[in-house]
């Protein structure tokens, strides 16, 4: 694995470090979160530590272009946060997202993909990968959806919601779960529409409702469904068929 050179990338990263956020030192109450980045292009992944270094709460302790990828080094020093692109030169990243998984099991991986390929996408969440963003996402958005993963969260974003979704439903055939026997005819709405990728405001607009009582119904379909958050109440949403191809 090769360590980040600290070297400035020769090129405008204007997705990468265009309008950064300004680091709020507030947020850091404990040690920061040790992050390892896997991306084979140097001045993109060069990009990525920019950005992540930006954030006191981020520390980047190691960097791979994947190339001869041995997941038994990064345990010295344990990451807790690896960003890995899923397309890499001899495996790609949901192989060695499993083969992390099985020396760091509590390592939570993030994909990062240059485009929305769902058959990857489905493959990298049963390697255990827990986030997927794209590459052409904004910094303060990679870095929001990075906080969301060290705080426990699954996170898939709105771009990628659509397409891994419909993937699920035509591999998983599956009855419909009980628990959304539980819900009212509204709360399942607000399920089917949050299972789209749709934020609280989005379905606020489109029920015409207040964006605090679409809230109180998410809260609600969590406590019925017995989840945490909003990628495992959209899995129930599309085991359920509630969600159109």
């Amino acid at each position: 694995m090769e360590g980040f050179c600290g070297f400035p990338a020769i090129f405008a990263l204007d997705r990468l470090t265009q309008r950064l956020p300004k680091p709020d030192y507030a947020r850091v109450a404990t040690e920061p979160h040790r992050v390892v980045v896997v991306e084979d292009h140097p001045i993109f992944r060069d990009g990525l530590v920019q950005v992540l270094e930006a954030e006191p709460e981020f520390t980047v302790v190691g960097t791979s272009d994947g190339t001869a990828f041995d997941a038994t080094q990064l345990a010295r020093p344990a990451p807790g946060l690896v960003l890995m692109d899923i397309e890499l030169p001899e495996r790609n990243g949901v192989e060695l997202t499993r083969e992390i998984h099985a020396v760091l099991p509590d390592a939570r991986v993030v994909m990062l993909t240059g485009f929305a390929d769902a058959d990857l996408l489905f493959g990298a969440m049963q390697a255990g990968a827990v986030g997927y963003v794209l590459k052409h996402t904004a910094p303060a958005e990679l870095v929001a959806t990075l906080r969301r993963v060290a705080a426990g969260d699954h996170v898939l974003t709105a771009d990628l919601a659509g397409r891994f979704l419909a993937e699920f439903q035509q591999r998983q055939k599956l009855r419909r779960a009980p628990q959304l026997a539980h819900l009212s005819p509204r709360e399942e709405e607000v399920l089917r529409l949050l299972a789209t990728g749709e934020t609280n405001r989005q379905i606020a607009k489109r029920l015409f409702v207040s964006e605090e009582t679409i809230k109180s119904h998410v809260a609600a379909i969590f406590r019925k469904l017995e989840v945490s958050d909003r990628t495992a109440a959209a899995v129930l949403a599309v085991r359920a068929g509630l969600v159109d191809r």
